[in-house]
């Protein structure tokens, strides 16, 4: 018998991107990931971007075996700020709203073994839950103008913040016999 002491390495992500959109403008940004942080096998997420019209921010982190158990649980928080401009009135810079969305999720998912442990097919499967809380305002401008023939009308997109709540189950079935390089198996 021989005793092997191995430590996997990590396997890290690190994108630079650029550009720019029509509706959202030039930006820039930065994302970040990893499959094994601190070699524990945990992911954790980062996109930060920025332009002109939109600013972006995410920030995730996942823990694959919580309690010592094959039950996965992880987080998101995310926010994201958009100018939407008029491309009509010939002024791209006359902004007409500003939406904002801020919010997070928390997951959860487990093998089915857990509610079935004598089912065959239960090894195969996975159970999971996913709760989602966020929200959402526009905002108008200083000012918003639009002028037609009998004079000037105030247009307001104006929007009080909009909660939205949500939980989203999952079911994943997988016979596959590798998690890296599979060669048979369903998914």
């Amino acid at each position: 018998d021989v005793d092997v002491r191995v430590q996997e390495r990590g396997r890290q992500q690190v994108q630079f991107s650029g550009g720019g959109l029509g509706v959202g403008g030039s930006f820039v940004g930065v994302q970040y990931s990893t499959n094994n942080l601190l070699g524990r096998g945990e992911s954790l997420t980062f996109d930060l971007q920025t332009g002109d019209r939109t600013k972006q921010f995410s920030f995730g982190f996942t823990e694959p075996y919580v309690l010592d158990r094959p039950v996965s649980a992880g987080f998101q928080l995310f926010y994201q700020d958009s100018r939407y401009v008029d491309g009509v009135s010939g002024n791209p810079d006359e902004t007409l709203f500003t939406r904002r969305t801020v919010g997070g999720s928390l997951a959860v998912s487990a093998p089915l073994t857990y509610l079935f442990p004598r089912s065959a097919a239960a090894r195969f499967a996975r159970l999971g839950l996913t709760y989602t809380y966020r929200t959402s305002s526009v905002d108008d401008p200083a000012e918003t103008i639009d002028v037609d023939q009998t004079g000037t009308v105030a247009l307001s997109y104006q929007q009080a913040r909009v909660v939205q709540s949500t939980i989203t189950p999952t079911f994943v079935y997988s016979t596959l016999d590798g998690g890296l390089d599979p060669t048979r198996g369903q998914h």
